[in-house]
């Protein structure tokens, strides 16, 4: 039975890499749209990497508990990391 309120993930296969990588760089505008507010299109992760992003979150909780607000999760070279604010 279709229940309307519950989350349902979708896999989507693209063609090429470009394709994916493009889509995944525009994703974020559709949050200025009222129609596609609430889609989330995340990169597939491997557990692996979902295992070490969420090491990553709980850090970053654990310096904002102990007062260290100059900091966020920053991607580089498609790695999770810490960083300072600038």
């Amino acid at each position: 039975m279709f229940c309307g309120t519950k989350v349902r993930p979708i896999k989507v296969i693209l063609d090429s890499y470009d394709s994916a990588l493009q889509v995944l760089v525009n994703a974020k505008k559709l949050k200025s749209s009222n129609t596609f507010k609430h889609v989330n299109i995340v990169q597939d992760r491997t557990k692996r990497q979902m295992e070490h992003y969420k090491s990553i979150r709980t850090e970053l909780a654990r310096r904002h508990e102990a007062g260290d607000n100059n900091c966020r999760i920053k991607f580089i070279n498609n790695v999770q990391r810490i960083v300072p604010l600038n």
